[in-house]
Order: structure tokens, then sequence, then C-alpha cells
């Protein structure tokens, strides 16, 4: 599935598109911090998180992320998102150069960025939530 968000250069309106359907726009009124465009693209995965007490502990959630497979277990098990590209001003998509990962505790969710030829840039994310290594 190809996911695009783009700025509509007649409007300056942000388009989010998903395959060749326009699922919805934010106005340029809103995201006026980058009327000229952005420096730098970020993604996000988020659980909620409500302590829970088994026995006489405290433990995390069971909550999955993703497919609720660590990143380690690859292909066919844990999330992927594949050929990850910008949008460059001169209209070309182009993988980019450089991916920083944050992970909050890596033994309940992780994240495992790579690059190949048929994938290009990738990154595998997820994990089970509460289990015997997550604190």
């Amino acid at each position: 599935m190809t996911v695009s968000i783009f700025k509509d250069a007649n409007t300056g309106n942000w388009w989010l598109q998903v395959e060749d359907d326009a699922i919805g726009y934010w106005p340029n009124s809103l995201v006026s911090g980058i009327a000229d465009g952005a420096e730098m693209v970020q993604y996000g995965g988020e659980i909620f998180d409500v302590a829970t007490e088994v026995g006489t502990a405290v433990a995390h959630t069971t909550t999955e992320m993703g497919s609720g497979h660590f990143p380690s277990e690859g292909e066919r098990k844990a999330s992927v998102f594949t050929n990850v590209q910008v949008l460059e001003t001169t209209q070309t998509y182009k993988s980019p150069p450089l991916l920083k990962t944050s992970v909050g505790n890596p033994n309940c969710y992780d994240l495992q960025v790579r690059r190949s030829d048929n994938w290009g840039v990738y990154f595998f994310y997820g994990g089970p939530g509460r289990n015997p290594n997550c604190n």
C-alpha cells in the first residue's frame, strides 16, 4: 500500500493519499509552519499503558504494537514500512540519507532500520508489550 503526504502547489494544502485515493487534507492555515516545506519527517508509535498490578509487582500493559512481533522476527512476522521516501522540492522522490531512531523500552517494543535494493529504506517495528523481559 502506498501512502503519500504532499503539498498542493496551487492551494498550499497538505494532502493524505492512499494508493490513488485522496483521503483528505490539512488546510494550509493549520500547517503554516511548513509553508515552504519541511526539513524533517518523523514517524512515531504509541501505546496506551496503564500500570497493572500482577501479584505484588506493577506490570507493563499487554497492548501490542504493530503485529505484536519484535522486529528481529523479520518479514512475515514483524510489521514493516518499506520504500520510505521524501518528496524533494524538485518533485522527485528520494530515500532519506539518515534515519535516527529512539525507542523507549526495546524489551517491550523495538525498531530496526535497514536498506536494501528491493525495499529501499525500510523499518521493522513492534512488539508484544508485557513479556518476561519487559519491565
